[in-house]
């Protein structure tokens, strides 16, 4: 059996394993579900845990790519943020990896897909939205490329990281929402959940809450990040590869 990649275990496994042993501390706070643990099942109970990890992992890792299109989350917590937006807050990159972008765009798209900033400055945010479309259709024929011709394994540890932060983020705020709802069920009484010791509950809230901004502000830097190393990686390759022919590849 092949090892868990970087892409795995910070992609999928770890956040399931973040969100697995939060709802473990909450049930046992609250005793929503009656369990303990006497320690004379340990290789079971590892057993457990992993698939627990990895099916909350993958539950975090696709709820994901649904929650990313809807804007209210992207409000909420601003860590997608679209590839032509990111590609337009840098202004290191090469002099001349416009032109050689579009080169390849046309072969693809028939259009050019990167325009110089100061008349992205100036046209209506209908053409805008166009833009930024066909350069997100460029921006993943560049990396499915570069995956297909194993060379991207930096952008990919930044993606990993990305997905990470942004998995952990969704995690945390799952958690916060189910701690707020059984904090107001507790106090009334509903259900006859055990009472926890509300001296340790204001300490858990700081620790999500501060966790969960952090995670967000870190999503946020590693998804710049790794457009930014895919884009870099993908021009030195047209570079290198084409031989200033850009247009057979």
């Amino acid at each position: 059996m092949e090892k868990f990649s970087i892409y795995d275990l910070l992609g999928l496994l770890l956040p399931g394993f973040v969100l697995v042993y939060l709802c473990h501390i909450i049930n046992s706070a609250y005793m929503i579900i009656p369990y303990t643990y006497d320690g004379s099942t340990l290789g079971a109970e590892i057993g457990i845990m992993f698939c627990m990890s990895l099916i909350a992992g993958a539950f975090l890792y696709a709820v994901n790519f649904y929650l990313v299109k809807n804007t209210w989350f992207n409000k909420l917590t601003g860590m997608y943020k679209e590839v032509g937006e990111i590609y337009y807050d840098f202004d290191n990159f090469p002099e001349d990896l416009n032109d050689i972008f579009n080169i390849q765009s046309n072969n693809w798209f028939k259009e050019a897909a990167f325009i110089p900033k100061n008349e992205m400055d100036n046209i209506n945010n209908e053409a805008k939205k166009e833009i930024y479309k066909l350069q997100d259709k460029f921006y993943s024929k560049a990396y499915y490329q570069l995956e297909y011709l194993e060379k991207i394994s930096v952008p990919k540890t930044f993606q990993s990281f990305y997905f990470f932060f942004r998995q952990l983020a969704t995690g945390l705020l799952l958690v916060i929402v189910l701690l707020f709802i059984l904090s107001f069920i507790s106090w009334f009484k509903v259900f006859n959940l055990h009472q926890p010791n509300f001296q340790i509950i204001p300490w858990l809230w700081f620790g999500l809450i501060s966790t969960f901004l952090l995670s967000v502000s870190h999503a946020r830097w590693y998804r710049s990040r790794m457009v930014f190393k895919l884009y870099w990686h993908y021009y030195i390759h047209l570079i290198q590869a084409n031989h200033g022919n850009i247009g057979n590849f």
